[in-house]
């Protein structure tokens, strides 16, 4: 009867240990990966972080001006504050930005490899003035890698993740690392981040036109499935009951 209750609190105690899981909080560091570009020197489609396990790649709707249809940008490349995009107008300087009017709007579409959830990002350079930020999780049953021929409406409206929204935040100039969210709510393996876009969401403050170069990214994993404490101790006063079941129905 003690061995078996014993047996029973150390089945309980691994349940325990292996069902419950804190989030565990990573960086993907892009700054050291890739040769420092000067123009186009060194352009990239993509790149993948230190890690080896987050990817990055640039988008924007520039195939002609003031249109709304995303493309693939002509390259991103790592400069000194980080890595920024270079769209197919090339006017529009080396930042994830939206320049050209408020119309045309660069973004990093990022793949994690796996569902996390997006809590904050660093910027090697901010343009002057408040700069506006935009984010947002795609469904993964839904995307299918690429965002080319959509529209940013269309993207909102047909791939994004449901079961949360997405945001919006601002920065002054001066400082070029913030924090975006404790917990947006939403997990996904693709992700959303550009240029301040009002179609993924408004901010209440005066956003003036610029842009970003990006230097990380930090994100959420969960490593196990949680059990609540509740839920363990259900678990082991139901073995128990069972237990003594069995040795009055011997008895």
């Amino acid at each position: 009867m003690v061995n078996s209750i014993k047996i029973i609190a150390l089945s309980t105690l691994l349940t325990l240990i292996t069902t419950t899981a804190h989030a565990s909080s990573q960086t993907a560091d892009f700054t050291s990966v890739g040769k420092l570009s000067n123009r186009t020197l060194n352009p990239y489609q993509e790149i993948t972080d230190s890690s080896g396990n987050v990817t990055i790649s640039g988008w924007a709707d520039t195939t002609g001006d003031d249109d709304d249809e995303v493309e693939q940008a002509t390259y991103i490349a790592r400069y000194s504050g980080g890595w920024g995009i270079t769209n197919n107008q090339h006017r529009d300087g080396h930042t994830a930005d939206n320049y050209t009017g408020g119309d045309d709007y660069d973004f990093f579409l990022i793949d994690f490899t796996s569902s996390v959830n997006l809590t904050g990002a660093s910027f090697g350079y901010l343009t002057s003035g408040n700069l506006g930020v935009s984010y947002a999780a795609l469904d993964e049953s839904k995307f299918n890698g690429s965002l080319a021929g959509l529209t940013w409406q269309q993207i909102v409206s047909n791939q994004y993740s449901s079961g949360s929204s997405s945001s919006a935040i601002t920065r002054s100039a001066n400082n070029t690392g913030y924090f975006i969210n404790d917990d947006i709510g939403s997990s996904s393996r693709y992700w959303l981040v550009g240029a301040f876009n009002s179609v993924f969401g408004s901010v209440d403050t005066t956003i003036d036109a610029g842009g970003f170069k990006l230097a990380s990214l930090s994100y959420t994993q969960r490593a196990a499935r949680e059990v609540s404490e509740p839920g363990i101790l259900l678990i082991f006063g139901l073995a128990l009951v069972t237990l003594f079941v069995r040795r009055a129905r011997k008895n």
